[in-house]
C-alpha cells in the first residue's frame, strides 16, 4: 500500500527547486514595481534567500550528474546560506531582530558550514553529512521559532505559524539523530523519515511565504491607522486621535477623584503671519511649536494639533501649579526659538490653562471648551501670555517665570 509520506524524493527536492525559484522571481519582481514599498530590505532578502535555496536544492537534484564536490560542497553551503537569509527576513520581520542575534545567526552558519566541511572531508558519509545538515538547519529556526510563539506582541495567527516551525524543526531533529546512527541512509533514500522530512520543507517553503505576506499586511494596517492619527505637517498626533484617547484618560480621572489639566495653545494672530511672511513660514512655524510640545511632555500625557494653529495638551494627574509650569515651559522655550532664529519674524503664542478635579457632570468637551473661552476672551486685549481659567470663570495671568 502506498503511503502519502512515501513519496518520490528526487520529484520532492524538484519541488522545492521551482518553489524556491518561483517565489525569488515574485519577490524581485514586486521590487521592481513597487520602488516605494516600505519592507524593501526584507523582500529584498527574502528574494535573495529562496534564490540561494532554488540552487542549493538543484544542486542536490543533480547528485548524480554533475561532480560531487559541487553537489555536496555548494548544495550545503547553500542552504545554510538561504535558511540563515530566511531567519534572517523573519527575524526582521517581527521586529526582534538584534545586533547579538545577527551574530549568533552568522556564527551558527559559520558552525555548520565548517563542521560540514570538516566531516566531508574527513569521513565523506552520507548520514554524517545528512545529520549536520538537519541539525544546522534546525539551529537556524530556532530563535524565529521562539519569537513566533512566545514574543508577547506577535498576533495569535503567527502563533501557529510558530508553531508549525516547531512541527518542522522537530521532524529535522528526529532526522538529524536517525541519521546519525543509520550507515545505510542516503540523499534519496526512500523511508517515510526522509519524505516527510522534504514534505515539512516544502510545506514550511509555503507557510514563510504566507507568513511574509501576512506580516505585512498587519504592518500596512498598523501604518495606515497611525497615519489616520497624526497630523501630517506637525507629526503630532490629530484631533480625532486625541479626543478618543482623551475621553478614556477623563473617564479614569473622574474615578479616581483626581486632578486633570487641559493647556490650550494658540499661535497669535497666524493669518497675520502667512500673509505676512508666507505659509511655508507658518508651516515651519507650526512644526517648531509641534516639536516643542512633544519634548515639554511625558509620555503619558496626549497632546495634538487641535485646529490650524491650535494645540491642545491633556496632562494626566496634574495639579494647577505644575499645569502653569509646563505651559510656562512651552511658552518660554517657543519664545526663546522664535527670537534666536528670526528675530525678524516675529512670533507668539498663548496659552490656556484649566485645571481641576473633574465631578461626575462634567465632561472632556467642557474642559476643552473652558480653557478655549479665556483664550478668547484674552485674545480681544493681550496676546503672548499664559493664562489660568478658575472655577469662578475670572482669567488669571500666570507668573511668567514659573
Amino acid at each position: 500500500m502506498l503511503s502519502i509520506f512515501e513519496l518520490d524524493i528526487k520529484s520532492l527536492i524538484g519541488i522545492l527547486v521551482w518553489g524556491n525559484a518561483t517565489l525569488a522571481v515574485l519577490a524581485f519582481g514586486y521590487l521592481k514595481f513597487h520602488s516605494a514599498v516600505d519592507e524593501k530590505l526584507p523582500i529584498k532578502i527574502f528574494g535573495f534567500a529562496k534564490i540561494t535555496q532554488s540552487f542549493a536544492f538543484l544542486f542536490l537534484f543533480l547528485r548524480t550528474i554533475i561532480p560531487p564536490a559541487i553537489s555536496i560542497y555548494l548544495g550545503n553551503i547553500f542552504i545554510f546560506l538561504g535558511f540563515l537569509l530566511e531567519s534572517i527576513v523573519i527575524l526582521i520581520m517581527i521586529d526582534s531582530f538584534t545586533k547579538n542575534l545577527r551574530k549568533i545567526q552568522i556564527g551558527i552558519f559559520v558552525f555548520f558550514t565548517v563542521l560540514m566541511i570538516a566531516l566531508e572531508i574527513s569521513f565523506g558519509s552520507d548520514n554524517l553529512r545528512m545529520s549536520v545538515t538537519s541539525f544546522g538547519v534546525l539551529s537556524l529556526f530556532i530563535f524565529p521559532t521562539y519569537f513566533y510563539i512566545f514574543k508577547k506582541s506577535i498576533k495569535s495567527l503567527r502563533i501557529y505559524i510558530g508553531y508549525f516551525l516547531l512541527v518542522v524543526l522537530s521532524i529535522l531533529f528526529v532526522r538529524g539523530i536517525h541519521a546519525l546512527f543509520s550507515k545505510d541512509i542516503s540523499l534519496f533514500s526512500q523511508t517515510p523519515l526522509q519524505s516527510t522530512t522534504f514534505i515539512a520543507l516544502i510545506l514550511l517553503l509555503i507557510v514563510n511565504c504566507a507568513g511574509l505576506l501576512l506580516i505585512m499586511c498587519e504592518k500596512s494596517g498598523q501604518k495606515t491607522k497611525e497615519y489616520s492619527d497624526i497630523d501630517s505637517l506637525t507629526d503630532i498626533p490629530n484631533r480625532r486621535y486625541f479626543m478618543e484617547k482623551a475621553s478614556s484618560y477623563f473617564k479614569r480621572h473622574q474615578m479616581s477623584k483626581s486632578n486633570v489639566s487641559i493647556l490650550f495653545i494658540d499661535i497669535d494672530e497666524f493669518k497675520k503671519i502667512n500673509d505676512v511672511y508666507g505659509h511655508v513660514f507658518g508651516d515651519q512655524v507650526l512644526l517648531e511649536l509641534a516639536q516643542i510640545i512633544k519634548g515639554s511632555v511625558r509620555p503619558t500625557d496626549l497632546i495634538c494639533r487641535y485646529k490650524d494653529e491650535e494645540f491642545l495638551i491633556l496632562l494626566n494627574e496634574t495639579n494647577k501649579d505644575h499645569a502653569l509650569i509646563v505651559a510656562n515651559r512651552i511658552h518660554r522655550r517657543f519664545n526663546a526659538l522664535r527670537t534666536s532664529k528670526e528675530p525678524s519674524k516675529t512670533s507668539t503664542i498663548s496659552v490656556g490653562v484649566y485645571s481641576k478635579i473633574p465631578s461626575e457632570t462634567e465632561s472632556l468637551e467642557d474642559y476643552i471648551g473652558k480653557t478655549h473661552q479665556i483664550l478668547r476672551q484674552s485674545a480681544m486685549t493681550q496676546h503672548n501670555k499664559v493664562f489660568l481659567y478658575k472655577e469662578d470663570y475670572d482669567e488669571l495671568e500666570s507668573d511668567q517665570n514659573s
